[in-house]
């Protein structure tokens, strides 16, 4: 089964690596294409130069933004403490010791998959649909239950979207995204992997690492400041102009695109909106909750409010269950 017997301190210097390799790359590629994106469109306008395409890259009016600067701070928390030391947990990890102990309990099945290219592709499909239903599902759940969305909503706090805020999560929330994430895609593939009577295809791990960087790169298109849309193919990849509505206090938006790159499961579960040409809304948590009065202002209002919630609900139980005890 699993082994995790290797030292914390190496553990926490790779998922170092790996998060800050995620994050720069995305980072690095979006910088390169937004660049020759502006070069291009304004090749004929006197506004061509590196200020114009530092004011297109990097607004100062988004960027100097109070919710700007907390979404880095949480960013920079982020890749050094809070999820290398949850990435222990992978996905094809457990889908190979599902696989196997399916095998050992129930049976081993014969191969039905032969062709390594045709096992690799169907591997790779069946890993990325269910990495992003499972991301869908819990995504949508977060949404829904109470003490989820005192997690949750510190992401949606950000009233100034731009690269930085799809790292702005709390500290449990990468826990609980990413170990059920890992858990349900990885049992998923884990039982193909045994119903096919296949082995883990060798350029898997190399695929996931792609998709890893392809997540990193659309994850920054979508909490930018950029209105990208893909047209007709909204309906299948998650744009900026639909996830901006997944963060609008509109009410005609409220729980949708819950996608993370695909956006299929909106569409099949009836969750997807496709703005209208020119929509106009705003962003943040409500109405009441926008600018002073915003929840998050302060670096340990994110972080410990969901601790607070969790305090208080655990008190007004008590106190419930006080009030209907039976008298001596």
């Amino acid at each position: 089964m699993f082994n995790f017997d290797v030292h914390p301190l190496a553990i926490w210097r790779i998922s170092l690596r790996t998060e800050a390799l995620q994050l720069f790359v995305p980072i690095l590629m979006l910088f390169l294409l937004s660049a020759v994106y502006y070069v291009w469109t304004h090749r004929r306008s006197a506004e061509q130069g590196w200020r114009g395409v530092r004011e297109f890259i990097l607004p100062k009016g988004i960027f100097n933004h109070p919710s700007a600067r907390m979404d880095a701070l949480i960013l920079g928390l982020s890749v050094v403490l809070w999820r290398p030391l949850i990435s222990v947990v992978m996905s094809i990890c457990i889908g190979v010791n599902v696989s196997e102990l399916l095998d050992r309990n129930v049976g081993k099945h014969d191969a039905v998959l032969h062709s390594p290219a045709l096992i690799f592709a169907a591997q790779g499909l069946v890993s990325l649909l269910s990495i992003q239903f499972a991301f869908y599902a819990i995504h949508r759940f977060s949404h829904a239950n109470p003490l989820m969305w005192r997690i949750h909503r510190i992401h949606h706090s950000a009233e100034a979207l731009n690269f930085m805020t799809g790292s702005r999560t709390h500290p449990l929330e990468t826990l609980l995204f990413r170990i059920p994430v890992a858990l349900l895609s990885g049992a998923t593939l884990g039982l193909f992997l045994h119903l096919t009577g296949t082995p883990i295809s060798p350029a898997l791990p190399a695929v996931q690492t792609i998709l890893i960087m392809v997540r990193g790169v659309a994850k920054l298109i979508h909490h930018s400041h950029f209105d990208l849309s893909y047209g007709i193919f909204d309906y299948i990849f998650v744009s900026a102009r639909t996830h901006r509505i997944h963060h609008s206090i509109e009410v005609e938006h409220r729980d949708r695109n819950f996608g993370g790159v695909l956006s299929i499961y909106d569409w099949i579960f009836g969750t997807l909106y496709i703005p209208k040409p020119g929509e106009v809304f705003r962003v943040g948590l409500s109405d009441h909750q926008l600018g002073a009065t915003n929840p998050h202002l302060r670096l340990r209002d994110c972080y410990l409010d969901p601790l607070i919630y969790a305090r208080d609900e655990i008190m007004a139980w008590v106190q419930r269950g006080k009030r209907t005890a039976p008298a001596e």
